[in-house]
């Protein structure tokens, strides 16, 4: 008799943390709504004064009260990491420890969720050094402390920004980033042959760097919202 597998979409949660439960907690709320299992690992700073251990232990009660009613939670963990005397890198290395050895089927969230600055900022980083050198399905938020909004890392884009573009692709999503555009316009505008203009319009679509669409008899193209942002951050690198 055949058995029904199912495959579920997995999310594995590492959360940097700090006294405020909830800027930590929200993230794993938002990854229950995609995610069919959850797992999470939150880094905080081991602490070092018996009112901190107090306040430690408080926080660890909190969330343990609340992931038990978190019904996609699979499984949690808190790590406590001694930042005191460490360079940032291998905090980022002890950040990404805690995902070595998942299977790739994870999508991965790293989340600036509160605690230790240095951490946060760790975690992050760890975030983009996965996406970059792994190529895994990663996520990255910023966890507003006033607002409590999170905030989403573009990792396309910034990784996009690292490793640049070229003049005339630069040129071609600046110009689609001021006004939408034909390709005999762009074409005219920037002294290029229209077939330079397509196949370059090609590349950034694929990039989902432009978007194009059909308007009434001609096809206009225009920069999508990760191009507009990758488009400022090159033009302001490149002023410097």
């Amino acid at each position: 008799m055949y058995g029904v597998h199912f495959l579920l979409n997995r999310c594995l949660a590492v959360v940097s943390l700090g006294w405020t439960v909830e800027l930590a907690l929200k993230p794993l709320v938002e990854a229950s709504r995609e995610c069919d299992v959850v797992e999470a690992i939150f880094i905080a700073s081991k602490p070092l004064t018996s009112y901190a251990e107090k306040r430690f232990g408080e926080v660890a009660g909190l969330i343990k009260t609340f992931l038990a009613a978190l019904p996609t939670l699979d499984k949690y963990e808190i790590r406590a990491i001694d930042v005191n005397g460490r360079p940032l890198e291998d905090i980022v290395a002890l950040v990404l420890e805690s995902v070595q050895g998942r299977k790739d089927d994870y999508m991965l969230w790293f989340v600036a969720g509160g605690g230790q600055r240095v951490i946060a900022i760790a975690v992050v980083l760890a975030g983009i050094l996965v996406a970059a050198l792994l190529s895994r399905i990663v996520r990255i938020y910023v966890v507003n402390e006033e607002t409590k909004e999170m905030h989403k890392l573009d990792i396309d884009a910034l990784l996009l920004a690292i490793k640049g573009l070229g003049p005339t692709q630069l040129q071609i999503l600046s110009a689609l980033t001021r006004q939408p555009s034909s390709y005999s316009e762009l074409a005219r505008e920037l002294s290029k042959d229209e077939v330079t203009i397509r196949r370059i319009i090609s590349m950034l679509k694929v990039q989902g760097l432009v978007e194009c669409g059909r308007r009434g008899r001609r096809v206009e193209c225009k920069a999508s919202n990760r191009g507009k942002t990758l488009a400022k951050i090159l033009s302001m690198l490149r002023d410097k």
